[in-house]
Parts: structure tokens; sequence; C-alpha cells
């Protein structure tokens, strides 16, 4: 088993590394970080590329984006198995910043490309993790009518136990 932790990338992401880097030591687990990078950000960037160009991942990441031959999963420069490099990327970069170069648990990183929710309980089913940490915003009952929440979907529709790490 696994503790699976989640990420966004964005502030708050180091919380959720380290609540689930707890959690792996408590339970002498390792510990898996996954960021989905959406399907409309990869159109996004997709449609931006050519087989020559290059362009920095909006998110803070150790490089470039990398961008490979067709091999069947795009019709573009920029493929599926690229862009999942990328998120996995993201996720490598969120646990160096909250960890470090050298942390104390072991650590498996990995990106997919699609719907958050899906992905994350994909990855859930997947790896059997005992444990899933997710980041949370505040919001107001408004702004998760009008907006969603994807930390709502995954708390009401999954049957491992979540941690989540609320910040604003």
């Amino acid at each position: 088993m696994v503790i699976l932790a989640a990420v966004d990338g964005e502030d708050g992401s180091e919380v959720t590394v380290e609540t689930g880097a707890d959690l792996a030591r408590a339970f002498d687990e390792e510990l898996e970080v996954l960021h989905v990078m959406s399907e409309d950000h990869y159109e996004s960037v997709r449609g931006r590329l050519t087989s020559e160009d290059s362009v920095t991942y909006p998110i803070e990441t150790k490089g470039q984006i990398s961008v490979s031959s067709g091999d069947g999963n795009s019709s573009g420069g920029y493929t599926i198995d690229a862009a999942a490099n990328d998120a996995a990327a993201v996720a490598d970069q969120v646990v160096e910043t909250a960890l470090g170069d050298a942390p104390d648990v072991t650590v498996t990183t990995k990106g997919r490309v699609g719907e958050a929710t899906q992905e994350i309980a994909q990855e859930l089913e997947r790896t059997d993790a005992r444990y899933l940490v997710i980041g949370g915003r505040k919001r107001s009952p408004v702004g998760k009518a009008l907006f969603g929440s994807t930390t709502q979907s995954i708390l009401l529709n999954t049957d491992r136990p979540v941690m989540t790490c609320m910040h604003e």
C-alpha cells in the first residue's frame, strides 16, 4: 500500500506533501505524489507548440516542457505522454520544495492528463492507497456552486480515508 498525495502545484501543495510524508512515516508506507494536468491545459499548450518550440509550464518546474514526436497519442508534437511527464515534473518540484533533496521517506511522483477527480480515483484503485491526502481552498457556498470543487467531489466519491489540508 501507499499514501497518495494529490497536488495541484499551487500554493499549499507543499503542506499536502508534508502531511502525506508524515502519514507515510507513521504507517511505514511509501508516499506517491500525483499531479494531474487538465485536458484543457494540455490542449492549450499543444496548440501553442510546434515540433521545434518549447514553452515554460506556468507552474515552476525544473525546466521547459518537452516536445516529443507524435506517438499516436496526439496529432501534434506535444503528446499525452510528454504532458504526463511534465505533470510529474510539477509533482517533483513540489516534493523537492516540501521535503528537500533527501526526504526520509520513499517518494515516487507521477503525472497524468485528464479530469482530476477521475484520475485521482483511478490512481487510488491502481495503488490500493491506504490514505489520500489532498489540498482544498476555503470558498463561499456560492463559489462552490459556481466553480465546483475537486476536493468536494473526491470526498463524496471515494471509499478511502481522506485527509484534507485546507488553505486560502
